[in-house]
């Protein structure tokens, strides 16, 4: 008897007990709010804020391990960023042009007198003048003039022949037609002359 009313008791304070713990639940321990609340300022001390340049040193709230660490961050960045590129076109300085160079003369200066050449009907003798080492003018000391016909023949080609010795700068001239054997002549008397010159 006493042994059920034991457990009759037992069971009413245990259901009491049970019907109260429903009403009032009991403080549990924190477990996680406080992980939570330690987590936020880790978070905010991870990304820190970068001082622009009108900001001369820490603000209100910042410590002197928050302004340690914020140059050390921000010297990479503005490093890349405002590094410009040295690079520059390659300077190209004008070639200088040469200045001519002078050719020598293959003459010496002077006057020469070449031989007296048969032509023929007559004789052609020359006289070539030399300066800066070049013919400059070729004369005729003689030429045929015992016959009309070679004087008419002569007077024609004794200017074109000295002109063409003049262009070539020596004595091989092509001639004048017609005028064969005193083209001969002429090469002949301007050749001696041009030889006394070198």
């Amino acid at each position: 008897m006493k042994k059920v009313a034991f457990s009759a008791v037992f069971i009413i304070l245990f259901g009491a007990y049970v019907f109260s713990q429903k009403l009032n639940p009991p403080e549990t321990l924190p477990t996680n709010p406080p992980a939570q609340v330690e987590a936020a300022p880790l978070a905010q001390t991870a990304v820190p804020t970068i001082p622009t340049e009108n900001e001369g040193g820490p603000q209100d709230g910042q410590d002197e391990g928050a302004s340690q660490v914020l140059p050390t961050q921000t010297a990479p960045a503005s490093t890349v960023k405002t590094t410009p590129s040295t690079k520059t076109a390659p300077v190209v300085k004008p070639t200088p042009t040469p200045a001519p160079v002078k050719t020598v003369g293959q003459y010496k200066d002077g006057t020469y007198t070449g031989i007296s050449a048969d032509a023929t009907y007559g004789n052609i003798q020359t006289k070539v003048i030399i300066s800066g080492g070049k013919i400059t003018d070729v004369q005729f000391l003689d030429s045929p003039h015992s016959r009309s016909y070679s004087i008419q023949v002569n007077s024609i080609a004794k200017p074109l022949l000295a002109q063409e010795a003049i262009q070539a700068q020596n004595a091989q001239v092509n001639g004048v037609s017609g005028a064969t054997f005193s083209s001969g002549a002429f090469i002949q008397s301007l050749t001696s002359a041009l030889a006394q010159a070198k």
